[in-house]
C-alpha cells in the first residue's frame, strides 16, 4: 500500500506536475477502507472477526485508528517522500533548482473533510454486505442530487434565486462559503457528519456481533 502511494507521487514529482491532488487521497483511501471491512461479505470471515478476543468497543476503536489516522498518516508520508524523490530526480536531469514539497495540502480543513468522507464510507462498508463502497457512492450521488433539488426549491420559494436555476444556486453557495461564517459552517457540518456516522457504524458493528 505504501509502495503504491510512493510510486504514484514519485511519478507526479518526476513529471514536475503539481502534487496537490487531494481527490487521489479520497479515492484511494475509500477503496482501502472498503477492503478493511471486507469481512462483512463472508460469513466465515465475519465469525473469525468477532471471535477475536476483544470487546466491540476495542474493535471499533481499532477500526477508527486504522481507517482514519493510519491511512491518512501513511498517505502523507508516502506523498512527501515519493513526490520529493521524483522531483529531485526531475530537477537533477533538467539542471534546475530543487523544489521540495512539504505536504501543505494536508491542512486541518482537508484532513477534517477527509475524515468526514471516511466516516460515511466506513458505515457504508459495514451496512452493505457486498460492494459496500460502490453502493455507498451511488447512495451519496442520489442523496446529493435530492438535496440540491430541495435546496433550489427552498431558495426559490424564499425569492433568493430564480426558480429551477442551478447557476443562481451555485452563486449563493459560493457566497456562503466565502462569507465570514463559511469556515465555521463547514467545520460544524464535518464534525456532525463524523460523529453521526461513527455512531451508526458502532451500533451496526454491535448489531452484527449479535
Amino acid at each position: 500500500m505504501f509502495g503504491v502511494f510512493f510510486l504514484l507521487y514519485f511519478f507526479f514529482g518526476y513529471k514536475g506536475e503539481p502534487s496537490n491532488r487531494f481527490e487521489i487521497a479520497i479515492v484511494v483511501m475509500v477503496v482501502l477502507l472498503g477492503r478493511l471491512f471486507k469481512f462483512v461479505e463472508n460469513q466465515h470471515r465475519k465469525i473469525n472477526y468477532f471471535l477475536t478476543p476483544a470487546n466491540i468497543e476495542e474493535k471499533f476503536t481499532a477500526n477508527i485508528l486504522i481507517s482514519h489516522l493510519y491511512f491518512a498518516l501513511l498517505f502523507i508520508v508516502a506523498l512527501v517522500l515519493g513526490y520529493n524523490v521524483g522531483r529531485l530526480i526531475y530537477d537533477f536531469y533538467h539542471h534546475s533548482a530543487p523544489a521540495f514539497y512539504n505536504a501543505e495540502l494536508f491542512n486541518y480543513h482537508n484532513i477534517l473533510f477527509l475524515f468526514g468522507i471516511q466516516s460515511v464510507f466506513m458505515f457504508g462498508a459495514l451496512f452493505f454486505k457486498k460492494r459496500g463502497v460502490l453502493k455507498t457512492f451511488l447512495c451519496l450521488i442520489g442523496l446529493l442530487t435530492i438535496g440540491i433539488i430541495v435546496a433550489i426549491k427552498l431558495l426559490a420559494a424564499l425569492d433568493l434565486i430564480r426558480p429551477d436555476n442551478f447557476e443562481d444556486f451555485v452563486y449563493v453557495m459560493n457566497k456562503l462559503v466565502d462569507s465570514p461564517f463559511g469556515d465555521s459552517i463547514f467545520q460544524i457540518i464535518n464534525y456532525l457528519v463524523i460523529l453521526f456516522f461513527w455512531t451508526l457504524s458502532y451500533f451496526r458493528l454491535k448489531r452484527m456481533e449479535v
